[in-house]
C-alpha cells in the first residue's frame, strides 16, 4: 500500500486501486491551483503505472467540491496580480477533465454531497459515478457571470437535453441525486453510509482484470463509459464486451 499525504489532496494506493481524496472540508473542498496540479500529476502517473488499474475520486466532509476557491481568486485580484481566468481553464481545469475522460483505466467518483461549478464538472467527468442521497449538482457559473466550463456545458446538454440544460445553466437550479440518476448523469444513488462500499463493489472487477495493452484498437470508445450502459465487468481483457452468459454484476452479489 502506498500512502501520500499532502495538505489538500490525500493519495492512497491499496492494491490496484488508487484513491484520490479532496481534503479541504472547511471550505467544501474548494479547488486551488495546487490541488488541480496535484490531481493532474497523480492521474498522469497512474495512467503510466501498471500497478494501478482503477482510480477512485472522493472527498472529505459534507461536500464533494464547491468548485474553484473564489476567496483566493478575490485575494489575488485585490493584490493587483493579473488574473486570467481563460488561462486558468486552459492550464489546469481543462487538461484535468480531458484526462479523466480519455484514460484507458476506469475512473470512479464517490459523490458524497454538493458538487458545484467546476466541482460538478469534476464529479461528472469519471466513467462511473456513485452518488449519496445527499449529493446534488449545481451549475453555479451564472452567479459569477461565467458560462459553464470544466465540461459542464457538454454534460448538461447531453444528459438533460437543450432546454433543461439552458434552464440549469441560466438559473443555477440544483440537480438532486435522484434527478441525476434519472437523467443518467450518475450510475446510481445510495444512502450515505453505503457510498464507499458501493464504490468498492463497482471497482472490484476493474482491479481484478488484467491490464490491457495499449493499441490503436483499444481506443477510448472501448473503455468503460458511463453513457454506454456497459459495466466494468462487461469489458474483457482485450477491450471487447463480454457476452451476457459471461457477465458478472458489479452491483450486489
Amino acid at each position: 500500500m502506498r500512502t501520500q499525504v499532502s495538505k489538500d489532496l490525500l493519495t492512497e494506493q491499496k492494491g490496484a486501486v488508487l484513491r484520490l481524496t479532496l481534503n479541504r472540508p472547511e471550505v467544501l473542498n474548494a479547488l486551488t491551483a495546487a490541488m488541480l496540479e496535484d490531481l493532474l500529476r497523480e492521474l498522469e502517473r497512474s495512467e503510466k503505472d501498471e500497478s494501478v488499474r482503477c482510480v477512485v475520486l472522493r472527498a472529505c466532509g459534507r461536500a464533494f467540491c464547491a468548485g474553484a476557491d473564489l476567496a483566493l481568486l478575490r485575494e489575488l485580484h485585490a493584490s493587483g496580480e493579473p488574473l486570467e481566468l481563460g488561462e486558468e481553464l486552459r492550464r489546469r481545469f481543462n487538461p484535468l477533465i480531458r484526462l479523466m475522460r480519455s484514460m484507458d483505466k476506469p475512473v470512479l467518483a464517490a459523490v458524497n454531497g454538493v458538487a458545484a461549478g467546476a466541482g460538478a464538472g469534476l464529479a461528472l467527468a469519471p466513467d462511473i459515478k456513485i452518488a449519496s442521497e445527499n449529493a446534488s449538482f449545481i451549475s453555479v457559473f451564472i452567479r459569477v457571470g461565467l458560462a459553464p466550463d470544466s465540461g459542464m456545458s457538454h454534460v448538461l446538454a447531453r444528459g438533460l437535453g437543450r432546454s433543461l440544460a439552458l434552464e440549469h445553466a441560466w438559473t443555477a437550479k440544483p440537480i438532486s441525486a435522484a434527478q441525476a440518476a434519472h437523467f443518467g448523469l450518475v450510475n446510481r444513488v445510495v444512502p450515505g453510509e453505503r457510498l464507499d462500499a458501493e464504490v468498492e463493489r463497482c471497482g472490484h472487477p476493474a482491479r481484478s482484470a488484467r491490464r490491457r495493452t495499449a493499441s490503436p484498437r483499444c481506443s477510448r470508445t472501448r473503455r468503460v463509459r458511463a453513457t454506454s450502459g456497459t459495466a466494468i465487468s462487461e469489458i474483457g481483457a482485450s477491450g471487447k464486451a463480454i457476452g451476457p452468459s459471461r457477465r458478472r454484476s458489479c452491483g450486489r452479489t
